[in-house]
């Protein structure tokens, strides 16, 4: 991707063009600015949502706090993730570093924030799946007839 860059900052310098580098900070700046915090906050929100009316036993209540918690945390990880990540992404492809020597130190740093980023992301999609599923199985519960013996 570096040498793609590098070899593009040329081309549109003859042309008078913005170069591709310049497109990919565009990209960070923008969209990518607004999406990650949109989805971290969806997530929380549908979380928050999963946990309806207060349940009737403390423990009910303390598992569901518990599995709200580990949606704010992992959606807040994502989010950090994204953000460290575009940061280090611009420092090595942007249109400054295409001038200097390609950083081969940062490219572990950047593979293991996509990571992180993406592996906390499916966590918070699991614990809200996990969250609507306590909430649906505890309303079945909590509305079927009580047996008379």
């Amino acid at each position: 991707m570096f040498g793609a860059f590098q070899a593009d900052r040329l081309a549109a310098e003859a042309q008078g063009r913005p170069s591709a580098s310049r497109a990919y900070l565009t990209l960070h700046a923008g969209y990518d600015l607004v999406l990650p915090p949109l989805l971290a906050a969806s997530l929380a929100f549908c979380a928050f949502a999963a946990l309806g009316k207060p349940a009737h036993s403390s423990r009910r209540l303390s598992l569901a706090s518990i599995g709200f918690g580990l949606v704010l945390a992992s959606s807040f990880t994502y989010l950090v993730s994204d953000v460290i990540e575009n940061h280090i992404a611009d420092a090595m492809f942007g249109p400054d570093a295409l001038h200097l020597a390609f950083n081969q130190d940062l490219v572990f740093v950047l593979q293991a924030l996509t990571r992180s980023k993406f592996a906390s992301l499916a966590l918070a999609f699991v614990f809200t799946a996990a969250l609507w599923f306590w909430r649906w199985k505890h309303r079945l519960r909590d509305t079927r007839p009580e047996m008379e013996t």
